[in-house]
């Protein structure tokens, strides 16, 4: 799993938002789950939010990936 920087929202500065890159070998096919936390500044963190997928033995070509995109303000 990877992740790139913290890039700031050059329309709203109050907005953030990173890439996650994760490839599945094959000892991980089936229902897999992605959780996470958001934390701004001063370390106040969002409600942990998760995500739920299948991971197959070979790829789906119609389904090529799909961007989740979950967004938290500063709340500091």
């Amino acid at each position: 799993m990877t992740k790139s920087a913290l890039v700031q929202n050059t329309a709203n500065s109050s907005l953030w938002s990173l890439t996650i890159t994760w490839q599945p070998t094959a000892t991980q096919v089936g229902i897999q789950v992605f959780c996470a936390v958001a934390s701004d500044s001063a370390s106040v963190q969002s409600d942990q939010y998760c995500v739920t997928f299948s991971v197959g033995l070979t790829s789906v070509p119609f389904c090529p990936g799909a961007t989740v995109t979950t967004t938290y303000e500063d709340l500091s």
